[in-house]
């Protein structure tokens, strides 16, 4: 007499299975701040965007900066500012500073990557409308939104001559 044997079940017991061990939880920074004795920052106060854009547009019609001016200062402070990002963006974040590049200096970085834009693309901005493409990031080079007349680039007007004035 033969008996078959049914394959018998694993138990589903705790004791057999594996047991997940618990990952240590490690401190927060702002409990290790806590622990160390070290005082938080205090909060920024919030800036009413509104109200700083009107001063600083009134404040720049009163300066009377000249062209030369402008570009000279823009330089020192463009060029300043962009090196403390940079070496920001370099740094290795620590436990206690966190290098984060913020919403003022993500911002400043939009207008000097729309000001190279512009550099780059300053033979086919042809209207104010592609400037605001530019600022606003986009603009697409070679599209027909810029040509006077809209003519395509290259073609002859009506007088013979080219976009340029040159003869066709």
């Amino acid at each position: 007499m033969t008996t078959t044997t049914k394959p018998t079940k694993r138990s589903s017991s705790p004791s057999l299975k594996r047991r997940k061990r618990k990952k240590e939880r490690k401190p927060t920074r702002a409990e290790l701040r806590r622990i160390l004795g070290i005082k938080p920052m205090p909060p920024k106060p919030k800036i009413n965007r509104k109200k700083l854009a009107r001063e600083v547009a009134e404040r720049w019609h009163q300066s009377h900066i000249t062209h030369i001016e402008l570009s000279h200062y823009f330089g020192l402070v463009g060029g300043t500012l962009l090196a403390q990002i940079k070496a920001k963006a370099a740094m290795k974040p620590s436990i206690f500073d966190d290098h984060r590049i913020t919403d003022e200096e993500v911002g400043f970085l939009k207008f000097m990557k729309a000001i190279c834009d512009f550099h780059d693309n300053r033979r086919e901005v042809k209207t104010y409308d592609d400037i605001i493409a530019i600022a606003e990031g986009r603009f697409v080079p070679g599209q027909k939104g810029g040509e006077s007349n809209g003519e395509t680039e290259g073609q002859a007007s009506a007088d013979g001559t080219d976009q340029d004035g040159d003869p066709a």
